[in-house]
């Protein structure tokens, strides 16, 4: 995995973990700094799943990441965001490897009646002038 092309096409700094809990519970720790970033891990501990469960990855079997963005912009903007990410997502793996997905909606890519992805998107809302607005968001 090369680091340093994942921060240049990306445009926000990537930081790298061997090890670590989950890298959701992390970001939700850091995101305070209004400082853009994807966080990666090759081995996730305690990742959070669906109804509250643990998400395992084993050593270098999946991707744990989480990326975390500080827009400026109405909620409403934000409508349909995890659809968004799975289709793109979708794409891609289509692209690079011919694998046809389904989505699970709203945040799951099945292949072969199996779930390979799963999509956690947490936004944090600010109040300005009687409008809400995104003060950050990681996925």
């Amino acid at each position: 995995m090369n680091l340093k092309e994942i921060e240049e096409k990306a445009k926000v700094k990537v930081e790298y973990y061997e090890k670590i809990e989950s890298t959701h519970l992390y970001a939700k720790k850091i995101a305070g700094k209004k400082e853009d970033k994807i966080l990666i891990a090759e081995e996730q501990t305690g990742g959070i799943g669906t109804k509250g469960r643990n998400w395992y990855t084993g050593k270098g079997k999946n991707i744990a990441m989480t990326i975390i963005l500080h827009p400026d912009c109405k909620i409403n903007k934000l409508e349909g965001l995890t659809v968004e990410i799975a289709s793109k997502i979708k794409g891609a793996i289509y692209e690079l490897y011919g694998y046809n997905l389904e989505i699970k909606e709203p945040n799951d890519l099945i292949l072969n009646n199996k779930k390979i992805c799963g999509i956690l998107t947490e936004i944090n809302t600010i109040r300005r002038k009687n409008k809400l607005f995104v003060n950050k968001f990681w996925i």
